[in-house]
């Protein structure tokens, strides 16, 4: 019986290892360590988390909590002072994207201007919804360390509903034509621009009836009525679609116009061909600055593509990021870039394995550089890029610190994208620079 009780015993102690007590842990990924362990796999994961859990103690990290619920406020990022005549770069963030988070981390000192889609028409166009990213407050103290140097951050309002993947033409005629709805709106915008202390606001009203213009105009006229003594800027997105009389307007009564000059052949609506072709791009400029003034004018250059294949209808024209492409290219024939001498856009061309053909029109550093020439000829304002995450890396070479006066030759290599790319299936995972 005692040889029995010694054998249970041993057997037990190999098996089932002894109960740990609580760790107590706070904001740590886990908040204590499994009481039963009764596998070799389930024993090696206690191991590194008990490793982990005491290289944390010795190398203890203030705990900062989660950034988007920081309560960090603009008026702490007041923004750099524009130099007069000096041409502004700004970049679109999108809360959607992690690499537009990413970007804006690594190119802060870059811009001048960040533009944050974070307004959006509210149920049934009553008011709006508003919902301040705050990481992007932070990610800008901690890529750009001197107040005066950060650049200053603007409030994007839409109309695009994402539930129907449309822009809401309904919901944006109601809140317009509702007086409590449309002052409850211009409410919101001047206190969230007043108490996070950002730099104005930026309309992004698209696919907007006709007989909406003055509508439109007269919102964004006391929107900047009410911002001008606070030395905030009201912006708007202008399309080339939109009318004479639409861009005059909105010219009028607006600081400063984005000019979104891309989007020539696009999606799944769309037949193939370039996003944005120089002539296009400067045609399309030139009209629209008959009736917007040059230095209010910033046009946007695209930082995308669109994959026209055919496969099913759900992946053919979805519009794909620069490194997106690239990595699709690489994957399949890298011989497969190339580029238009009539258009000066470059195209890819590539087969799956599931014999899927491709065709993907994009936008990269070079188109971004022969269409900032042509617009700083002309005289604009500066330059924005649609949109940060997306975007050729290289792109800041001639957009960024350095600005329109850097070699082109300096975009001969592409710069590493912001997405880490997996080669291969397993456990093990080795890292490469």
């Amino acid at each position: 019986m005692i040889t029995t009780i010694v054998a249970a015993i041993t057997i037990t102690m190999v098996i089932i290892p002894p109960l740990l007590p609580e760790i107590p842990l706070t904001g740590e990924p886990f908040a204590r360590a499994p009481g039963l362990v009764t596998s070799k796999i389930e024993r090696e994961r206690l191991s590194k988390k008990l490793q982990l859990y005491f290289t944390l103690r010795r190398n203890r990290i203030p705990y900062g909590g989660r950034a988007n619920v920081l309560p960090v406020r603009g008026r702490d990022v007041r923004g750099r002072s524009q130099v007069p005549g000096a041409p502004i770069v700004a970049g679109f963030y999108v809360t959607w994207d992690d690499n537009s988070l990413d970007a804006l981390l690594h190119h802060a000192d870059d811009l001048d201007w960040v533009v944050c889609e974070c307004a959006w028409l509210g149920p049934n166009g009553r008011g709006l919804r508003v919902r301040i990213d705050r990481r992007v407050g932070v990610t800008i103290a901690n890529a750009v360390p001197d107040p005066k140097q950060r650049p200053l951050i603007f409030l994007m309002v839409s109309n695009f509903d994402s539930a129907s993947k449309r822009w809401d033409a309904k919901g944006l005629r109601q809140m317009l034509s509702d007086p409590a709805s449309r002052a409850l709106a211009l409410e919101q915008l001047t206190d969230s621009v007043s108490y996070y202390g950002l730099g104005g606001v930026t309309i992004d009203f698209e696919e907007e009836p006709a007989e909406l213009t003055e509508s439109i105009a007269s919102f964004a006229a006391e929107l900047r009525r009410r911002l001008a003594p606070m030395g905030k800027l009201v912006t708007q997105a202008a399309s080339v679609n939109d009318s004479d009389h639409q861009l005059t307007r909105f010219g009028e009564v607006n600081d400063y116009l984005f000019l979104m000059l891309y989007d020539e052949h696009f999606g799944k609506l769309g037949d193939p061909g370039p996003i944005a072709s120089q002539q296009w791009f400067v045609e399309r400029m030139k009209h629209m600055l008959r009736f917007v003034p040059a230095q209010k004018a910033i046009p946007i250059v695209g930082a995308y593509g669109y994959d026209w294949n055919d496969g099913d209808s759900t992946t053919n024209g979805q519009q794909l990021t620069f490194q997106e492409i690239m990595s699709a290219v690489r994957k399949a024939d890298k011989k497969a870039l190339h580029f238009d001498s009539t258009t000066l856009n470059p195209y890819a061309t590539w087969t799956d394995r599931d014999s899927t053909d491709h065709l993907a029109w994009y936008l990269d550093a070079i188109t971004a550089y022969n269409q900032t020439v042509a617009a700083q000829a002309l005289g604009t304002a500066g330059m924005g890029i649609w949109r940060l995450g997306s975007e050729d890396p290289a792109i800041w070479r001639v957009l960024g610190k350095a600005g329109i006066d850097s070699s082109a030759s300096l975009l001969s290599v592409i710069p590493p994208g912001y997405d880490a790319e997996m080669e291969g299936n397993g456990e093990i995972l080795d890292l490469f620079a």
